[in-house]
């Protein structure tokens, strides 16, 4: 992985964390594999992370903004799948999925604090992309189709994970979009903010971007204008604070160069962060309007394989980020 043009590195020094890369720098040695993050507040996060073979992962936490983490000594199979945590400690898992034909069967965990978890039952839904979210004490999972235009929201009622929105792309606008290729989900207190970015049909053309406000804590939304112009290319990573600021990372189609925007008009202007080459994956989290985090994953081993994690952090909306350790 290779990460260039970054506006402002601040805090730890880069070469303090294993495997830190910095403009180019060669990789200095074997760092864990982070699987999924996410900061129910500025300062407290959650960082799921693979530091061997297999699939087996673990959890860690942080109260300083990353500054530094501790394990919380659960253990999850953790496969591709998402965590969201409110700010009271309360946490969702979606874990260990069993995939068919583009659906998917996932185990949901639920923790207090994050030590010890339950299952509280299983999400039928697809293997396309995934956010989780709290709006108080209720947690809500948002699943990007595999193979149709569009996105469901689903909720704990009853005892049961059960669909309880289906967003879909406008019927007029349906020939520009294919399913989606990255979701994003956020509230604060009882507003909330969805947004589902699409594979583009055309090649070379710009992922279409849809968003979805609630401000009764997700049990009614309504669209939201929200624009990609100038965006070329996927967007594979999406996440929006409630409040409106937002952050994307567009790869062109096939590619492992992943270009961050951040926008704080709802994407009327899109300001370009930095680019990560040679990366597998990145994972973004919006907290604020301010603060947000991101995980940059590099290519490693055999077919681009998953390997090396970097987690930054942005105090400014995503303008500029600096590097704050990993797990």
């Amino acid at each position: 992985m290779r990460i260039g043009r970054l506006a402002s590195w601040t805090g730890l020094a880069a070469g303090a964390m294993l495997g830190a890369v910095v403009a180019g720098s060669a990789l200095a040695a074997p760092a864990p594999t982070v699987v999924a993050i996410d900061f129910p507040t500025a300062q407290v996060g959650y960082a799921l992370v693979q530091s061997g073979p297999g699939l087996t992962a673990t959890l860690y936490g942080t109260t300083n903004g990353g500054s530094r983490w501790t394990s919380l000594g659960a253990r999850m199979t953790a496969g591709p799948g998402a965590i969201g945590f409110a700010p009271g400690g309360y946490g969702t898992a979606l874990v260990n999925p069993n995939m068919g034909a583009g659906q998917a069967a996932w185990t949901v965990d639920e923790s207090r604090g994050g030590r010890t978890w339950t299952k509280s039952g299983t999400l039928y839904g697809s293997n396309g992309p995934l956010a989780v979210a709290y709006a108080g004490k209720s947690a809500w999972v948002l699943n990007g189709s595999f193979a149709g235009a569009w996105a469901t929201l689903s909720g704990k009622s009853g005892g049961r994970w059960r669909t309880a929105h289906t967003f879909e792309v406008p019927a007029a606008q349906r020939k520009a979009a294919f399913s989606p290729s990255a979701v994003g989900l956020s509230f604060s207190a009882a507003t909330g903010i969805a947004v589902v970015a699409y594979q583009p049909v055309a090649q070379g053309g710009t992922s279409p971007l849809y968003a979805y406000r609630s401000t009764d804590a997700g049990k009614t939304w309504s669209p939201v204008a929200v624009a990609s112009h100038g965006l070329r290319g996927v967007i594979r990573a999406v996440s929006f604070a409630a409040t409106g600021a937002g952050v994307v990372a567009v790869a062109p189609m096939g590619s492992q160069t992943f270009t961050l925007y951040a926008t704080s008009d709802g994407g009327a202007r899109w300001t370009k962060s930095f680019t990560a080459e040679n990366s597998a994956s990145v994972i973004l989290d919006m907290v604020t309007g301010k603060v947000g985090y991101a995980d940059v994953t590099s290519t490693s081993g055999p077919n681009g394989a998953h390997g090396h994690s970097q987690i930054l952090r942005t105090a400014d909306g995503g303008r500029s980020w600096h590097v704050v350790t990993t797990p």
